[in-house]
């Protein structure tokens, strides 16, 4: 398989205490984890069963930070996960009384409660309410490489005259890798892509043969590589170095990136931050602090209350994603074709 294209997904998560008075206190925490395993993990382990059953070959590398396996794994936050779906559930239904005469509105939340369902059958069903190890299983089938990653997300450079910090760190991490996972992954993630020289002896000598760099370590270094970014290169220890493309976080995050796309759903808008906290009483405490509930209708062309229902965001706007997607897929080949170009066969 030629990889012209490498995709890394990096999950970030700290860790939140979540027994006893911890759990109405760390709630916002909570809920942040329990969005992230409803709108990526679970979503992601799906999309690896459609491949498989499509006979598609792909792999992507996954950094699962050490603190994030510990709480999947814990059967307490397992059941958190779904008393917290069953309270969206809940929700929803006051949600149908409260815009039964919005017939768009409507739409949305029957579409959000379906998803809330699917969602807790997955969870349950499918993957035995241990998603750590249906990664495990997928990283076994071929579909994911594993980075491993620093115990906590620590940034090194901030460190890099105590290397024994720097060390505890990596061996964290390794551990927690190995007893999750069963073997030790090659590659090593930075966190927060944070390089100094020096670091590269470090990360070789507990056995990881590649780690990835942002692009600004590769063309400010002493020795420029002759291909840039588009080419791994190796340092004196033979550790191999890849470079991230800086091109996007600009097509993701920018004003015109994929995230602002006027074809999703806007974040921003959710009935957490903008309902009486009496019509929210059976999520939020009442006299906690807000945060979101999942229920979002809006995308991303909102401009006034006067016009919103006309622009009510679609759940399952399948067509507008694939021009989405084919956009990008179009810049990227018309990208990789300039560099070849150069003579050069890109890595990206």
């Amino acid at each position: 398989m030629l990889k012209n294209l490498v995709f890394i997904v990096k999950a970030k998560q700290d860790f939140i205490r979540y027994s006893g008075d911890e759990k109405k206190k760390n709630a916002p925490l909570l809920n942040s984890l329990f969005e992230s395993i409803s709108e990526i993990y679970i979503p992601l382990l799906n999309m690896f069963e459609v491949l498989e059953k499509d006979n598609i070959p792909c792999k992507i590398g996954l950094v699962l930070p050490p603190l994030l396996c510990t709480l999947l794994e814990e059967p307490e936050v397992q059941d958190l996960y779904l008393e917290y779906l069953e309270k969206q559930i809940q929700l929803g239904a006051t949600e149908l009384k409260r815009c039964s005469d919005n017939t768009n509105i409507v739409e949305n939340i029957h579409g959000i409660i379906r998803n809330i369902e699917q969602l807790k059958t997955d969870f349950v069903e499918k993957y035995n309410k241990n998603l750590i190890k249906a990664f495990s299983d997928n990283m076994k089938k071929g579909y994911i490489e594993l980075l491993a990653t620093c115990g906590t997300d620590i940034f090194l450079p901030h460190f890099a005259d105590m290397k024994e910090i720097i060390s505890a760190q990596i061996e964290t991490g390794l551990h927690a890798y190995k007893q999750v996972f069963g073997e030790i992954p090659d590659g090593f993630w930075l966190p927060e892509l944070g390089y100094r020289p020096g670091l590269e002896k470090i990360i070789k000598s507990y056995g990881f043969t590649y780690t990835i760099l942002d692009s600004r370590s590769v063309l400010l270094s002493d020795n420029i590589p002759e291909n840039g970014i588009f080419y791994p290169v190796r340092t004196e220890n033979f550790l191999v170095l890849f470079a991230n493309d800086p091109s996007v976080e600009t097509d993701l995050y920018s004003e015109d990136g994929i995230v602002n796309s006027m074809y999703y759903r806007s974040e921003n808008r959710d009935i957490g931050f903008e309902l009486p906290m009496e019509n929210l009483n059976n999520f939020l405490d009442e006299k906690g602090i807000r945060y979101s509930t999942g229920f979002k209708y809006w995308n991303r062309c909102f401009n006034n209350e006067k016009n919103s229902y006309k622009i009510v965001y679609r759940l399952y706007a399948t067509h507008s994603t694939i021009i989405v997607a084919r956009n990008e897929y179009q810049a990227f080949r018309k990208f990789k074709k300039e560099v070849a170009n150069t003579g050069i066969r890109p890595t990206i």
